[in-house]
């Protein structure tokens, strides 16, 4: 089992109105991330993801309860924690914007002790995960893309055990949101770093994390591996059919009636069916959709962690 690289116990935090009223934006929370673990913390807006943030980083103090990190307490230590961790907020730069990107490595690395020998040899193997030919563009000039591949590097200067990744990839393109990802999966894959992502995009979460925490009106519902909140669900199986018409749409729609615990959801010519991992059920259903349908294509395949979350709210 990975050593806990962070641990709250009963984490609360309670913020005071000048109306005298309280908001509880987490309540008792207790988890443990592990050393190497990639972890996604989600949850819908106001859940409490980026309080849980703050205090993993220092900058609130809680109300009551504790949380450690690397063994030190994040408010009280933060100076000497921040040498070992790098904190990413999506769209909030860290470069400096009339100068050449690769002079906002340098300045960074200088704040971290690091001489240029040491920048250099960092941005020479950070070649090799990431194309960098636009370090010597003015950051000003740069793509939203570029820019916040420059401030995840800048993160990785230090060689931190922890990164804290909030909405790492908001606004950007398909192109650029996949090649940030590979990175971020590359570096906790290979270098054993240890990532808390959050994210309102769940395919990012699907493809770098291996277990999730999940906070609603700040309190922790989940606390485990990704596989097994999918799993747990009563709806774990989905089988997609795009029909030749709406006819047959209509007519299985009205066929799946006859069973129960499973759900439909139709799209134009499209259905998607989520019912129990049962595979006696499937092929029942597989085969009554062809006997009584013009069916295009059928396909089945495991709800995603977006449908889970629906399914939990429904």
């Amino acid at each position: 089992m990975p050593i806990p690289i962070i641990e709250a116990s009963d984490l609360t935090k309670h913020y005071s109105l000048k109306s005298g009223a309280v908001v509880r934006a987490l309540c008792g929370v207790s988890f443990t991330v592990g050393e190497g673990d990639a972890v996604g913390l989600i949850g819908m807006n106001g859940a409490g993801k980026s309080t849980m943030i703050k205090l993993m980083t220092g900058i609130i103090h809680p109300t009551s309860g504790t949380v450690s990190v690397m063994g030190c307490v994040p408010a009280r230590d933060r100076r000497s924690l921040c040498r070992h961790y790098g904190v990413m907020f999506g769209q909030r730069s860290q470069m400096m914007w009339d100068l050449p990107a690769r002079d906002s490595f340098f300045v960074n690395g200088s704040i971290y002790g690091l001489s240029s020998k040491d920048v250099l040899h960092k941005l020479e193997e950070f070649g090799h995960i990431l194309d960098l030919d636009f370090l010597d563009v003015p950051v000003r000039q740069l793509s939203l893309g570029q820019k916040m591949i420059c401030d995840f590097l800048l993160i990785l200067l230090h060689e931190p055990r922890l990164l804290f990744l909030d909405e790492a990839t908001i606004g950007l393109d398909v192109y650029n949101r996949a090649r940030l990802l590979q990175a971020i999966s590359y570096m906790n894959r290979q270098h054993g770093i240890t990532m808390v992502l959050t994210t309102h995009l769940m395919n990012d979460i699907e493809s770098v994390c291996g277990k999730i925490l999940l906070i609603d009106k700040g309190e922790l519902r989940y606390d485990g591996p990704l596989t097994g909140f999918l799993r747990g669900g009563d709806l774990y199986r989905r089988i997609g059919v795009e029909f030749h018409d709406s006819r047959s749409l209509d007519r299985v729609s009205r066929m799946l009636k006859e069973y129960e615990g499973i759900r439909a959801v139709a799209e134009e010519h499209v259905l998607k069916i989520y019912c129990p991992n049962d595979n006696a059920l499937i092929r029942t259903l597989v085969a009554s959709i062809y006997d009584n349908a013009s069916v295009v294509e059928v396909t089945i395949a495991n709800v995603s962690l977006e449908e889970r979350l629906l399914e939990m709210r429904s």
